[in-house]
């Protein structure tokens, strides 16, 4: 009625009525593929929501090439209308030079010693636990080297608190809760390794920004993790928390594969821009037009 020319929705949410000339972003599909991690009304408000996103939409943006594989799995969509589109990396980002900003970072937040860093949520299909019981593995012959979270609280969430104290790696276990930007580059330039464990990710943030801050990282190998990291950094074996230690023991003591994933990780930022996200939704709404 108010005569737009073309209406974007960035999530899967398409009010109805939009018309051909709209573009739905999916995300990922995490509530269809881990149903038991939702409630019923949870998954069917989503499939029914989903559903008449990508049907009804003049065109389906996905943020990665698993995304796409994901939706042509579950719905009957044409192919040609679904358009994969990297989101990019914000360019705070980077390699911190200076020595005294990342020595305040640390002095600010008590980390004395080497660390393992995890960022992002503690939800079930982050596969958490996993990443617990690798490192309680890992720490056996590496004591000083600790395990930092930052984002969601991970003593907040009463099964991992009991896996926390479980595991008794309860004092080398360090959480920063959600802190700002700058902190966060900062705690990317001050770790060791960064841990992806996700058992499902339409994107995965974190790798990236951790890539471009210098940081070598390990992800699972399911999602579109192993798409969005390439050559560029170290897959294990999702469920396998053996598969996870090794990992950890092969980035923290080889030297040499600690510079040539750093080295990989700066070249694979490059793929990954707002500008050319920015051009290629811009193409989207012209063929629409």
């Amino acid at each position: 009625k108010k005569g737009v020319d073309v209406f974007h929705s960035p999530h899967y949410t398409l009010p109805l009525g939009s018309g051909r000339r709209s573009v739905a972003t999916i995300h990922d599909l995490i509530h269809l593929r881990f149903p038991e991690y939702f409630s019923i009304f949870q998954r069917a408000y989503a499939l029914v929501v989903m559903r008449h996103a990508v049907h009804d939409a003049g065109a389906v943006i996905a943020n990665s090439q698993f995304t796409k594989q994901d939706l042509l799995k579950t719905f009957r969509i044409d192919e040609g209308k679904i358009h994969i589109i990297h989101p990019g990396i914000g360019s705070e980002f980077r390699k911190i030079e200076r020595d005294k900003e990342v020595e305040d970072f640390r002095r600010r937040y008590q980390l004395r010693n080497p660390f393992i860093l995890y960022v992002g949520s503690v939800k079930a299909h982050k596969n958490i636990p996993i990443l617990l019981r690798a490192y309680k593995n890992f720490s056996a012959s590496n004591k000083d080297v600790e395990l930092v979270f930052a984002g969601e609280r991970l003593l907040q969430n009463l099964m991992l608190k009991e896996e926390v104290e479980a595991l008794g790696i309860a004092p080398r276990v360090k959480e920063l809760g959600w802190i700002p930007n700058e902190d966060l580059v900062s705690a990317y330039n001050s770790a060791e390794v960064l841990v992806l464990p996700s058992q499902y990710e339409g994107f995965g943030f974190p790798a990236l920004e951790a890539m471009a801050c210098g940081t070598p990282v390990i992800v699972s190998d399911a999602g579109s993790l192993p798409e969005i990291v390439g050559d560029a950094g170290v897959l294990f074996s999702t469920p396998d928390p053996h598969s996870l230690g090794d990992a950890l023991r092969a980035v923290l003591c080889d030297a040499g594969l600690r510079e040539k994933l750093i080295a990989r990780g700066k070249r694979n930022v490059n793929r990954f821009s707002w500008d050319d996200a920015a051009r290629k939704t811009l193409q989207v709404y012209e063929s629409l037009l």
